[in-house]
């Protein structure tokens, strides 16, 4: 049989998925509401993860920098001002994150 290690070990391993699902799940499924969130030229993504959590967008940073390595876009964050949502998964938030941002740069012609 398994023993108590065995056991133990698979204990371990439900109670690490459950926490893996939970944390990186939309803090609100319902809750499309839009967050401007800026983020500043230079922030790390540690900091980024953080702000994400005080404006209740994620519900953990440690989560949050396990998708950036997961998905290898942990170098990829830009600075600028996102649209994001509750209803957002972890995973879609990092994403986001690395697409220009809405700050939209507007040419205006000289005049002649």
């Amino acid at each position: 049989g398994f023993g108590a290690a065995g056991f133990l070990a698979a204990g371990f391993l439900a109670a690490g998925f459950f926490w893996w699902s939970h944390s990186i799940s939309p803090v609100d499924a319902q809750d499309s509401s839009v967050h401007l969130v800026t983020i500043p030229l230079g922030t790390s993504s540690q900091e980024i993860a953080t702000t994400l959590v005080q404006e209740g967008l994620i519900r953990d940073s440690f989560a949050f920098s396990l998708v950036l390595k997961k998905l290898g876009i942990g170098d990829k964050l830009q600075a600028g001002s996102f649209a994001l949502s509750k209803s957002m998964d972890t995973e879609t938030i990092a994403k986001t994150l690395t697409q220009s941002s809405m700050d939209i740069a507007v040419t205006i012609p000289e005049g002649k």
